[in-house]
């Protein structure tokens, strides 16, 4: 099995409900929030799309603070949601204008939204990464079994630091030691 590259100019960055409510209960809510911003600052640095949904906010409150400031500020698209994927024909529509077919993904529930998420864009034709680091569940069994399942899928497991330096590409990069300080 091959496994495609990351390519800058094809991919766009997906965070799915990251949201003030879902969070708490996150065993590794610090690390996956932390991640989504160092992908989120990737994707301003090289202008990939950013794509961000929020289910049922009304429930379940905005997208965290510190990410939501980064998102509005850079005009992202927001997919206020019921359903559970977020492969639903407006965001599948907003994705198809970028004209990417690699989306990277963080977000919450690994099994559950993130999951029915990786899935059907696997179906559509997209290529998918998940940095482990960068999705949660509220029980880890159930994150390692959906990851497991991403495997299978063809989905790229991986991790943010790989998918940053996958970015990056070159020490030379002008973006380089900015992007590679989020990490330390």
């Amino acid at each position: 099995m091959t496994i495609p590259d990351l390519q800058r100019e094809n991919a766009a960055v997906l965070i799915i409900d990251l949201q003030e409510r879902m969070m708490p209960p996150m065993p590794n809510k610090d690390l996956v929030l932390k991640n989504a911003d160092v992908l989120i600052e990737a994707a301003n640095a090289y202008g990939l799309p950013i794509f961000y949904s929020e289910q049922y906010p009304r429930g379940l409150g905005p997208t965290c603070s510190t990410l939501a400031e980064k998102l509005k500020t850079k005009s992202a698209f927001c997919l206020e949601k019921t359903c559970f994927t977020t492969a639903l024909p407006e965001l599948l529509e907003k994705i198809s204008d970028s004209k990417r077919k690699q989306l990277i993904v963080s977000g919450v529930e690994t099994h559950i939204c993130v999951f029915q998420s990786v899935r059907d864009f696997i179906k559509e034709g997209f290529e998918v990464f998940v940095p482990w680091d960068a999705v949660d569940s509220r029980n880890e069994i159930n994150r390692d079994i959906a990851l497991e399942q991403f495997r299978r899928m063809g989905a790229n497991v991986t991790s943010t630091e790989t998918i940053l330096f996958e970015l990056i590409y070159d020490s030379k990069d002008e973006n380089f030691k900015r992007l590679q300080a989020l990490i330390k």
